[in-house]
């Protein structure tokens, strides 16, 4: 009996030290499933980026900057607004000039421009360039304009250069926003592209503005010859009665007449000229 109560003592002296261990083991598991959810936590609030974030992210960064990857193409689009104004151009189909066919100024009438630009375009980018200088043959301005303008169409040959008498043809004015003479513009596929906007206008502006919206360039020297002196579009004044403006200058004299009529002025003048005579009236009749 002492021996086995011996064996007994020595089992329950061995269970505290096995119950000790095992709990020393379940919150070393503990601590290592905690250690590990908050690394999992960690990296799930500060993950890397993966392939299509970095992807998006960069394609997102290209659009603002302007530029759009397609395949293997890459299109650029221009920022600014300035850069958008100079890079708008357009493609022209330059002309052929007939056997023996001297390139001039074409003179027609606004029917047959409206004629001209009326023709069905097709759908491809490119088509025909025209340059267009609406005058009068009565301003100074259009007179001083004409040489230089005749001269454009031998520097483009390959250029369609019309002239309209702006006066005789108002039905432009409305249709193409004409305010003043001269006034040259740029056409492309029968649509106005652009309008000549500098004070003085001489050839080599006339090339400036066509070489910027077209990309086209120039064939031989800048001069203007005594021929183009002399035509198509005249150089030199037209003589001619403007019945309307007399008209307009009767109109308006009368007007001022009939105003100053109905003044205080008028009648204080009229009743010192008619105090002045029946005065001398009545000196008259007492020397009598």
């Amino acid at each position: 009996d002492l021996a086995e109560l011996d064996v007994f003592q020595e089992d329950n002296a061995i269970l505290p030290e096995l119950v000790l261990n095992s709990n020393q083991l379940y919150d070393e598991e503990a601590s290592s499933l905690t250690v590990e959810e908050e690394s999992t936590t960690r990296n799930e609030d500060y993950h890397l980026p993966s392939s299509e974030s970095v992807t998006m992210e960069s394609d997102a960064k290209s659009q603002e900057n302007g530029t759009v990857t397609e395949g293997n193409v890459t299109l650029t689009n221009a920022t600014s607004g300035s850069e958008n104004k100079t890079s708008v151009k357009v493609e022209c189909l330059l002309g052929e000039l007939e056997e023996g066919e001297i390139p001039a100024v074409h003179l027609i009438n606004g029917t047959m421009l409206i004629k001209i630009f009326s023709a069905p375009a097709n759908n491809s980018t490119a088509g025909e360039c025209s340059i267009v200088m609406f005058y009068s043959p009565y301003c100074v301005f259009s007179a001083r304009a004409a040489p230089h303008f005749n001269a454009l169409a031998r520097v483009f040959p390959g250029v369609k250069c019309y002239a309209v008498d702006a006066m005789t043809n108002g039905n432009l004015h409305l249709r193409y926003g004409l305010v003043a003479v001269p006034n040259v513009m740029l056409f492309h596929k029968g649509k106005p592209i652009a309008r000549f906007n500098e004070t003085h206008l001489n050839l080599e502006r006339l090339v400036t503005f066509i070489e910027k919206y077209t990309g086209l360039q120039y064939n031989g020297t800048l001069n203007v010859t005594s021929a183009d002196m002399s035509g198509p579009v005249p150089s030199t004044l037209s003589k001619k009665v403007d019945y309307v403006l007399i008209l307009a200058w009767i109109f308006t004299i009368c007007c001022m007449c009939y105003g100053f009529s109905k003044s205080t002025l008028c009648h204080k003048i009229i009743e010192s000229v008619k105090r002045t005579w029946q005065e001398a009236e009545a000196q008259h009749e007492h020397e009598d």
